[in-house]
């Protein structure tokens, strides 16, 4: 009896909480969970909002990198730690991202809402790295069927979570002969996207230039602006 009760509080806590996807097959296999359908439909949506992009001022991008992320602020039904996150600067700040360096990093629903009060666009992020990023992005780029089946997952999570969109954080080297395919995820992400959400918002992190190579350049320019969209 006991080891049963056990499993039933595991699977509550699970069911509670918001966890990123770590490996390909997670992603690809991923679904709309049951359970918590009325608290992502209880965020605040911005979607459908006249929020853009264009300002005649520079556009600021929050960054939240905090020990892997999901800490207090990873429960549904929001931080159970009142004293845990205090933010401040809303006003200041255009989109807001939620970062872990998992492979698919979803925001959580306490962090959309917050942002989406204040009129700010909220960004998962998808993140290869090193060596085991390598393969998992030669696997994505190995054709055209690969990188629309990843399109597609990830336009169905920042769909059903209600956000507005990535950061694609390449930092691995990449096959030269896929480089076009990546160009085309790129690409393909944006558009998906923006059909999904009018004002979706698709970031690209300086890393990978045109041969294929991780070399940062801190900058858009001759190198890498070919993957960028």
């Amino acid at each position: 009896m006991a080891a049963a009760d056990e499993i039933n509080e595991a699977t509550s806590v699970t069911e509670e909480e918001i966890h990123p996807l770590k490996t390909l097959e997670e992603l690809l296999k991923w679904q709309e969970p049951k359970s918590c359908v009325e608290e992502i439909q209880h965020v605040t949506q911005l979607c459908s909002s006249t929020c853009s992009n264009s300002s005649a001022h520079p556009l600021t991008l929050v960054c939240h990198d905090m020990k892997g992320g999901y800490l207090d602020d990873r429960f549904y039904k929001g931080c159970k730690n009142k004293d845990a996150y205090r933010f401040y600067s809303w006003s200041g700040v255009n989109a807001f991202t939620y970062f872990s360096h998992s492979l698919v990093t979803i925001p959580p629903p306490g962090w959309i809402h917050a942002a989406h009060v204040h009129g700010v666009k909220v960004l998962g992020t998808f993140i290869t790295e090193w060596d085991a990023g390598a393969e998992i992005c030669n696997k994505i780029l190995a054709d055209k069927s690969s990188v629309q089946n990843v399109v597609l997952q990830l336009t169905r999570i920042a769909k059903y979570h209600g956000f507005e969109g990535w950061l694609l954080n390449i930092e691995n080297k990449i096959n030269p002969e896929q480089i076009g395919r990546l160009t085309d995820f790129v690409e393909r992400l944006t558009s998906s996207m923006k059909e999904v959400c009018p004002n979706a918002l698709v970031l690209w992190y300086d890393s990978v230039t045109r041969e294929g190579e991780l070399k940062w350049q801190n900058e858009l320019n001759e190198m890498n602006r070919c993957v960028y969209s």
